[in-house]
């Protein structure tokens, strides 16, 4: 499938938050084995104010949601409340959720759902409360992934 004019989101591979990018162009590829991976996705796209075109592969329970960007939202900071050290007087700042947490998975969708966003296209067998099942989230005006 190929798209243009829009924004990636996906999780990072170290921390578990979600990740947005603004693309000019964007494929991706369904179906693929990739070592014991029957259905990997490779992402391929061309980002704004660039000139290399990036590509990465996501193998297990991909979560992939691309909106048009006119719409596209800012996923939640990877930090939360900062705290004072009361010693020293040194200000640092917590981690929203830990490595990985589903929480910034379910924080993201929900996001979309309260702002009532549909995207071009989404691949949500990540998430824990409803795996392969966009249209719970997102309605049924949208491309699922095979």
């Amino acid at each position: 499938m190929q798209f243009s004019a829009c924004t990636l989101y996906f999780p990072s591979s170290m921390m578990g938050n979600i990740l947005r990018i603004d693309v000019k162009t964007l494929g991706i590829e369904t179906g693929l084995f990739y070592a014991q991976f029957r259905d990997a996705k490779r992402i391929s796209y061309l980002q704004k104010r660039k000139r290399l075109n990036r590509r990465f592969l996501l193998t297990e329970n991909p979560f992939i949601v691309v909106l048009p960007a006119r719409v596209s939202i800012e996923p939640a900071s990877l930090y939360g409340d900062s705290d004072t050290d009361s010693l020293t007087g040194i200000t640092f700042p917590r981690g929203r959720y830990a490595s990985l947490d589903p929480r910034w998975i379910t924080d993201f969708t929900g996001e979309l759902r309260r702002l009532g966003v549909a995207p071009l296209f989404a691949d949500l067998r990540s998430c824990a409360d409803q795996p392969r099942t966009a249209e719970n989230y997102f309605g049924s005006a949208l491309q699922l992934a095979a």
